[in-house]
């Protein structure tokens, strides 16, 4: 029985040594060794002074200011009944009757795919959030809740599109 505990005791230590082994090799190759920690900083070029803020103001233009672009925004509609707010009563009918006047969500369903488009053209459901989501709207916020494939990402793309 003796012998038979001091094979035991060698197997859990064999197993320790090589779990110990493997943890420090899974830890070299996500973190790497030390001896190379850093190595490359020392090289990094250093830009003189101001540099790249010329860069950047050549890039954007010199000293010009930039010019809001008009990009259709029916921002006039939402001027009417200004004082009603999102999250207070009244503002389902005010956003509602500022989407009817400014014909969102007013075309028909589109069915045919245009594969040389770069996007799908928006369905009524994605034109109304993307009207919403504008930073001319006063609404900052909004859930947009739709079942599987019914054009969340497209919908979220014009978002963005909107803010860029």
């Amino acid at each position: 029985s003796i012998s038979a505990k001091t094979g035991k005791e060698k197997k859990k230590k064999g197993k320790k040594k090589r779990s110990a082994v493997m943890d420090e090799e899974l830890e070299g190759a996500l973190f790497g060794s030390d001896s190379d920690d850093l190595s490359g900083e020392e090289e990094v070029d250093e830009e003189e002074d101001g540099a790249m803020g010329d860069e950047m103001a050549e890039l954007a233009g010199g000293d010009e200011e930039m010019q809001p672009v008009d990009d259709g925004y029916c921002a006039a509609a939402w001027e009417e009944g200004a004082g009603i707010l999102p999250g207070y009563e009244g503002f389902n009918q005010r956003a509602t009757k500022v989407m009817r006047s400014a014909g969102i969500g007013s075309q028909k369903l589109v069915v045919s795919f245009d594969s040389a488009a770069a996007c799908p053209p928006l369905q009524p459901h994605q034109e109304s959030v993307g009207f919403l989501l504008h930073p001319k709207s006063p609404v900052s916020r909004l859930l947009v809740d739709h079942p599987t494939g019914s054009g969340k990402t497209r919908e979220m793309i014009k978002v963005l599109d909107n803010y860029f």
